[in-house]
Order: C-alpha cells, then structure tokens, then sequence
C-alpha cells in the first residue's frame, strides 16, 4: 500500500483516507467525490492567503525588534503611533453588535467551561457526561471540608457535608421565614409551587429569587426536587426516614465543553489525527466507549442519557444531560503531514481539523442517535493563535467555504475565539466584527498571552518574576478590555465571555475561595480542569450574578489601549540572587516535567508536579512562557549561559526522581546518556528566541517523530 492516495489535487495519507471512506462517509449524507473536492478546493483557495499571514507576522516580529531595540524605550503612545504605521495596530471599526442565530441556549447560561485533550477517549467523555455532578461525593472526596492531612470520622465527615449543602442552599434558596432547608422534614408540590413542611407541621415557599423547575417522585413525596438558580440549575435528591432528608444535590456544572485539538494535544501524524477525529466521531454519534480498569476491575465509560423529571405542572420534562461539546482546532500556523497539496507540502492543519470536524458533527444530525450535541444543528469551533482582524476574516471565509462545500446553511458553523495574541488584543474589536454572525464565545489566554508578551518585546529588556506578572499593568489592562470590548459588541446575556485555567486540579478549597473572582470581573464562564472543579466553581455561578457584574463593567470607562504597552520590565540591580536562581529552577524544571511526558509519552496536558512536589496542569501554553522567560533573561545577562547548564542538568535529576515509579518513564538522563526529551528540552531554550512567535511545536513535533519512529 502506498503511503498517500492521490485525491483530486491533494494526497491524502491512507490512515486518514480510510478512516473517511469507511467510518465518516457511510454515516453522513455528503457522498465521497464531494467530500474530497470540497476539501481540495478549500485547501488550494485558502494555502495562499495563510502563507501572506505567516510572512506578515514575521514582518511584525522584525518590525517589533527594531522598536524595541530603541534607546531610550519608546513610550506607549510611541509604540502605538509606531504599530499604526506597520499594520499593527489598526483603525477601530464603528460600533456594531454580534448576531449570531440559532445558537443553543448553553451559550447564554453562566457557567464553568471544561478543557479536555480529545486525543484521550476516557477525559473527553468525563468532559461530556460533566454537566451534572455530586456534590456529596465531591465534598467527601477532597479537600473543601477536611484537612486531607487527616481522616475525620463517617459521621464527622457526613455532618459536613450536610452542613456545607444546606448552608449552600439557603444562601441561594432561602424559604420565607428565615427558615432553614437543615430544619425541613419534608417538601411537597402544592398547586405548581415547592413547599417545605419543617418539625413542627409549619409549611412555607421558596423566596422568589430562585426558581422551582421540576420534581420525580409524587408531588406529595417528591424524591428530587430541581431548582434553578441564575440559569443554572441543580438537582436535590431527597431520602426517607433520615434526620438528613437530604441526600446529595446534582450540581449542574460545565455547561459547554471544549473538545481540544490543540494547546493540550500531542498530535505528530496522520495516525495520531485519526485518533482524534474517531473520537470526535463517536461524540457526535454517541458511540465512543472507554474501558477502564481499576482496583481489579472493568468499567465500560460511555455517553450517558439525559434526564427524565417532571414539571411542576406534573408534566414530563427532559434535562439535558451532556455538556455542549465545541472543537478547538488548531492554529493557522500548524501543517499536518496528513495531507500534502498539489506541491507536495504539508497542508495547514487548521483546514483539515475545521472541514473533518464539521462534517463529523453533521453525522450527529443525520445518525439516529439520542445523544444529540446541538439542537440547532450548529457546529461549534474554537479558533486559536490569531494575529488580527485579517486573519480572523480569513478564518471566517474559510467557515463560509466548508458549509458550501459541504451543503451546509450559511453560519452553521459557529465560532469561538482565543485571544491569546498580541496583535489581537489591539485590535479585538475589529476581530469580534470578523465573526460577528458566527462568534458565540470568547476567552482570554492569558498563558499564551504572556508568552507572546514577553518574545515580542523581548529586547526591551529583562522580565519581571512571573509571579509578577499577573499584577502588570499590560496583563490588567488585557483583562479588562477583553470583557469591556466584548461587552460593547452586545455579547451580554448572547455570548460566553471567558476566562482562564484553573491550574491546580486537587486544590479544590483554594478553588473555593479564590476563582469567584473571574466572575466578579466579568466572565460569564471560565476554564476548569476537571469535572469536580467544574461542580465547585458552578456553586459561585449561583452565589454571584455574571450578567449583573457585567452590566456593571458595562457602565465603566475602557481601559486605554496605552496601557496594553506598558511593559513588563524588571530592574534587574533589584532581582536578588535567590530570586533569580528560584525563577530560573522553576522554569527548566516546568519545561524538563512537561516536554519528557509529550515527547516519549505522547501527553500534550497533564499534571506536572511544580519544585516542591505540587500538581499543576501543564500544556503547551506554559511550556512557551518558561521558554521565554529564560531567552528573556538570557538574552539581557541576567542568567548566563553556564548558569543555564548547570541549573538544567540539576532539574533533569529532580524531574526523574518524581517520576521513577510513573509506569513506563523513560528519564531524561540515564548512564550519562542524554534522551529525546533532554535534547527537545534543550533545544526549546536555544532556539526559543528566534522561533517564530515562541511557539514550541516545531522543536515538540521534530522530536516526538523521533521518539514514536524508535517504539
């Protein structure tokens, strides 16, 4: 067998080629002669147009060092007169505001956002079945109400947990009276409205801030009532004869799901995009199933129904039991080898994720199946790495080009965008106008766009610490402007305006007390690392409204677009020794844990364990500020060279003491022989100043090749 079959003006790799004509054909209605012409075409009309974009960034990134090599530094206003003149900063487009159509009401519902790696089958169905969770097993299972230091009593443990969901639930659905849902023997339906019958016989209603919404069970003994509260809604399962009636509440949690093609995906080849493709596949029809094994046992993971209840009318009703899945595709710099064009180069991959993810989420409308993702028949894409309003509107055609191609409605295709770019930030509003009839969604970066930071003004000068950075006044700024700009093209109450990555997955108390805070800044959603810390986080999005914050922020003055060009820089006469050494450790170690788990374990995300031992959900995103970093301070003296060396030799031995009993580990250093990832490591830190736009692909791909090449 040949390794590509020749396909209208493309060659197409034959794991890519028959996973279409046997498994994606035969269950969408496009036949195979248009599937391929439509790909064709899209890949020869839209190559040239992503080639300019290319060759336009990296104008600016010549264009931005000559700036910045400028003594003394230009002010902000002199680097925005300076980005005017380049194309860099563009003229503000007129006010407008987005309308997209048919979109599914979970864009409009306040709530946590899951991310998951959609190469990995077992999180990508967690992510699914997300959006309903136990709080009860969440409580006792982490560290929210006890110390995981010690082992509190059952009975200790279960009067926490009911003391923590009834303190919940009257904060958020007080009964009339000041009375408590702890002193309730029992609830009922009366006439459409919950009842609650405390020890005494005395009856009263819920206040009416918060919704009853339906109920199983009979209306005079229900066994679980569904309340809702700021559009999301949760489940209260009830138990007979117990001085705790309440048993558990089913939290609804992550409403949408973004199934990741990209930042957390380690994805080198044709087959490796097979994988992913066949897991989106089996989403979208319902069929993926994963088998698990754990403590001697099998569990087979599969999509779960949606729920049966009844109104209050005592009516059957159906709650949506999935969360809403999106695909974030990748950039527009990515090739894939799964594809070569009529000169035989490696196609962009984004042309390739966005036309086969779309064809496959049709085959969620035309398979019957149950397990319906969108019930307007929307595909839902996530768009990364964008620099500026031109390559959004390249982005935007090429939407337009697959639903013609493949006999879709025009703005089927909906969009999600990253802002996560330099480029972008200055020009948001211009970028939202691109997609203005397709974008339902769209999220700050703020890892990647620290990263983009810290090349593109890399000759100004040394960095401050990275704890600092979150306290920049560039990085408020983007914040800010971010919610405000999206505010002002009519996302409130339309569209998801979100936030980013909590990046400690078991630090669930801190979760509790500290991510309120995106909220109050005004996200209506924000990223998540786990089903459980989607539950947490949903109980802020019933304790503080989203819209009212932002309407608030609505009423604010924007922040300047010269605060966005206020720079990171440290005076490095005040870094002490300790600081620096620290910074330095921490970065080659962030990078060492991460790139040995991508290059010889094919992991794009995963809980890295930081210098002290600490888990921290890593992908790529990270691994470019640490790379930057250390160019950064490199590149002005502040660590040398020798330093570098040392200090990464060091590392390397740490990162394999914490990961010798991980199954199959291969270490970085062995017999003083140097592996793979030690060299890609290495290799991301020289080149990491003159990659284009600090990106890490190039360096991760070379070397996992290598790696899968000797398995």
């Amino acid at each position: 067998m040949t390794e590509y079959k020749p396909t209208y003006t493309i060659k197409v790799h034959h794991a890519l080629s028959d996973f279409i004509e046997n498994e994606v054909i035969p269950k969408s209605e496009i036949d195979s002669d248009r599937f391929w012409a439509g790909l064709s075409s899209l890949i020869e009309t839209h190559t040239k147009h992503i080639v300019r974009c290319l060759d336009t960034r990296k104008r600016h990134e010549i264009s931005m060092r000559d700036l910045f090599r400028q003594r003394p530094l230009p002010t902000p206003q002199a680097q925005l007169d300076y980005f005017s003149r380049s194309g860099f900063y563009e003229s503000e487009v007129d006010d407008f505001s987005i309308t997209p159509q048919h979109v599914d009401p979970e864009f409009t519902i306040p709530a946590p956002q899951l991310v998951v790696p959609l190469i990995n089958a077992r999180f990508a169905l967690n992510a699914a079945n997300g959006r309903w969770q136990s709080l009860k097993n969440i409580l006792a299972n982490s560290d929210i109400i006890n110390n995981p230091s010690t082992n509190g009593s059952p009975e200790t443990t279960n009067e926490k947990i009911y003391s923590f969901i009834t303190t919940h639930l009257d904060k958020i659905a007080p009964l009339k009276g000041f009375k408590s849902h702890r002193d309730v023997k029992e609830y009922q339906i009366i006439d459409q409205q919950l009842i609650a019958v405390d020890k005494s016989g005395e009856r009263t209603k819920l206040c009416e801030h918060t919704l009853f919404t339906g109920f199983d069970g009979s209306p005079g003994s229900p066994s679980k009532i569904v309340l809702e509260k700021n559009k999301l809604k949760l489940i209260i399962e009830l138990q007979e004869s117990s001085e705790m009636l309440i048993n558990d509440v089913l939290v609804e949690s992550a409403t949408t799901v973004i199934m990741d093609c990209e930042d957390s995906v380690a994805a080198v080849d044709s087959e490796d995009k097979v994988k992913i493709y066949r897991n989106w596949l089996g989403l979208m029809n319902g069929t993926l199933q994963e088998t698990v094994k754990r403590n001697g046992s099998e569990h087979t993971r599969k999509l779960v129904p949606d729920i049966s209840i009844k109104d209050p009318s005592n009516l059957p009703i159906t709650l949506k039991a999935r969360s809403l899945m999106l695909l974030r595709t990748t950039g527009l710099h990515m090739t894939s080898p799964a594809i070569l064009n009529s000169k035989g180069q490696e196609v962009c991959e984004l042309l390739i994720d966005a036309y086969i993810a779309t064809c496959i989420s049709r085959t969620n409308e035309t398979t019957i199946t149950t397990f319906k993702n969108s019930e307007n028949c929307a595909t839902y894409l996530v768009c990364p790495k964008l620099h500026g309003s031109i390559e959004a509107q390249i982005c935007n055609d090429i939407y337009t080009d697959i639903e013609r191609y493949l006999g879709l409605p025009h703005l089927s295709i909906k969009v999600g965008m990253m802002d996560e770019e330099k480029r972008t930030s200055l020009n948001l509003k211009n970028c939202i106008y691109s997609f203005k009839d397709r974008i339902v969604f769209i999220n700050t970066g703020f890892l990647d766009r620290t990263g983009d930071e810290i090349h593109t003004t890399s000759h100004a000068g040394p960095v401050v610490l990275k704890s600092q950075m979150k306290s920049s006044t560039w990085l408020k700024t983007y914040e800010e402007r971010n919610v405000h700009t999206a505010l002002r093209c009519g996302f409130l109450g339309t569209a998801q305006i979100g936030k980013g990555m909590w990046a400690q997955p078991d630090a669930l108390r801190s979760l509790w007390e500290e991510k309120w805070e995106q909220i109050e800044s005004g996200a209506s959603t924000a990223w998540v690392p786990s089903p459980k810390a989607a539950a947490i986080h949903a109980l802020h999005y019933h304790l503080y409204d989203a819209i009212e914050h932002q309407i608030a922020h609505l009423k604010r003055s924007p922040s300047s677009a010269q605060n966005l060009c206020h720079l990171p820089l440290a005076n490095p006469d005040t870094l002490t020794k300790d600081e620096i050494n620290f910074e330095l450790r921490n970065n080659l170690q962030g990078i060492l844990g991460y790139v040995v788990r991508w290059v010889h374990h094919g992991l794009g995300c995963s809980k890295v364990p930081d210098l002290m031992g600490i888990e921290l959900m890593e992908d790529k995103a990270t691994l470019r500020i640490s790379c930057q970093h250390i160019a950064n301070w490199s590149l002005h003296k502040v660590i040398s060279e020798a330093q570098i060396l040392e200090e990464f030799d060091h590392m390397a031995k740490l990162v394999d003491e914490q990961n010798q009993h991980t199954p199959g580990y291969i270490p970085l250093t062995s017999d003083g022989k140097a592996s793979l990832a030690y060299k890609a490591a290495w290799a991301l830190i020289k080149e990491a100043s003159t990659t284009t736009n600090g990106y890490t692909e190039e360096v991760l791909h070379k070397f996992r090749k290598r790696a899968k090449s000797q398995d």
